[in-house]
């Protein structure tokens, strides 16, 4: 036997592998144990899996040199000095771990893809010398300097969200990138982004910019994503015609109409706002997402237009007529109202013009003003309903959801027959309800 794989089967002791020593692949994901000393003799392993278990110490495998895949995320290791002789690996993944010095990982000059996401590490200059990584992964640590990766212009993808760098002009020579994650920094100076001209996917939220102009020049982006900052104008990403998808959410923006010729977007978030008016919508035929929620916005009928249709989300609009979306027939996933109580834009009252829906799948009501949820009978595709904080006291509607998996009922004022004869009907048929109130 050269390969095993026991995935989450609860294993919490690796006793009597230390004899099969023949295996090349050996894959332990999400099992329970902590102790890896009975792997120390399976020197003949180039690949080994052991992801969301409970590991410690891993000295026990400081000899096992042929490895040329070790995948280790989700653990709880902090030293990692035991890996420094394992000169052949390609791809070492260590996320969601407790690592601060990772000095021992700068001999690893064979490496091509490197995880570290979710860790405390701070000096990455460790790093500076492995000039074959192509993919690399450092979000949600505690960076500050990332003038160490300077020169590591062989990397098509870095991952940096949730650290504290402000400044990324050392990132400038990294011109291979196709794939860049600034999320959530101190502050990024987007000018300094200008010369990576081959990217293809650009997540640079909650970072302050104001000015998009310096992404113009991004031509090959199908992924842009600068939500949460503070833009107004978005003229610049006219240029950008093979975007796909574009989140632009919680930002200044208050006139959509310089967004219609992007015409090639399947994606598009604009929530959270200044905008009245959806008509602008109507020429982006490809699209399949829709976030405009958190707007101003009140006629939906543009959206009628769009063929291609299937995710929409209306959260916290001045939407008062719901009847255009009849016409959305091809929708999947819809969500109507607010996710706070107590907030009063957009309030859904009649579920009629939802009859015709009956591709839904997943179907969010939280929060509006329902009392009969009757029309709904007719969506036997459903697989989520979230009804919670509204005023519907009868579902025996609902019981004859049998594709339901999910139903969310909390925060109403639900009779007796809802309690004691229907919720018990739902459950028996596997779905988890929730309800009473919170």
């Amino acid at each position: 036997m050269t390969e095993l794989s026991a995935v989450e089967t609860e294993i919490s002791d690796l006793t009597g592998l230390e004899h099969a020593t023949n295996l090349t692949e050996l894959n332990l994901f999400a099992n329970i144990f902590s102790d890896v000393s009975p792997l120390a003799k399976l020197t003949n392993l180039t690949e080994l899996y052991i992801r969301e278990n409970r590991i410690v110490d891993v000295s026990p495998l400081a000899k096992l040199t042929n490895l040329t895949k070790l995948f280790m995320g989700g653990n709880r290791i902090v030293d990692v000095s035991p890996l420094a002789n394992l000169t052949n690996l390609v791809e070492l993944d260590l996320n969601g771990n407790e690592i601060l010095d990772i000095s021992s990982l700068a001999g690893l000059a064979n490496l091509t893809q490197l995880h570290l996401l979710s860790n405390k590490i701070v000096d990455v200059g460790p790093l500076a010398n492995l000039t074959n990584l192509t993919q690399l992964n450092l979000s949600d640590n505690k960076i500050v300097d990332v003038s160490p990766l300077t020169n590591l212009t062989g990397l098509t993808g870095i991952g940096l969200a949730y650290n504290e760098i402000s400044d990324v002009s050392p990132l400038t020579n990294l011109t291979n990138l196709t794939q860049l994650n600034l999320s959530k920094n101190k502050r990024v100076d987007a000018s300094l982004l200008s010369s990576l001209t081959n990217l293809i996917e650009l997540n640079i939220e909650h970072n302050q910019i104001t000015d998009a102009s310096p992404l113009s020049g991004l031509t090959q982006l199908k992924t842009l994503n600068i939500g949460f900052n503070r833009v107004t104008d978005v003229s610049p990403l006219l240029d950008l015609t093979q975007l796909k998808t574009l989140i632009i959410n919680s930002n200044n923006l208050a006139d959509l109409s310089l967004l219609s010729d992007l015409t090639n977007l399947t994606a598009l978030d604009v929530s959270g706002n200044w905008i009245t008016d959806a008509s602008p919508l109507s020429n982006l035929t490809q699209l399949k997402t829709l976030s405009i929620g958190y707007n101003r916005i009140s006629d939906i009928s543009p959206l009628t237009v769009l063929p291609n249709l299937e995710d929409l989300s209306l959260l916290a609009t001045n939407i008062s007529d719901y009847t255009p979306l009849a016409k959305l027939t091809q929708l999947r996933r819809l969500e109507i109202g607010n996710r706070l109580m107590g907030v009063a834009g957009g309030r859904i009252e009649d579920l009629s013009p939802l009859v015709s829906l009956t591709e839904l799948r997943s179907l969010v009501l939280h929060n509006n003003k329902i009392v009969d949820v009757s029309p709904l009978a007719a969506l036997t595709q459903l697989v989520y309903l979230g009804l919670g904080g509204n005023s519907v006291s009868d579902i025996s509607s609902l019981t004859t959801l049998t594709r339901l998996e999910e139903l969310e009922l909390r925060n109403n004022p639900l009779n007796a027959d809802a309690i004691n004869i229907h919720i018990p009907t739902i459950e028996a048929n596997g779905v988890e309800v929730r309800f009473g109130h919170k």
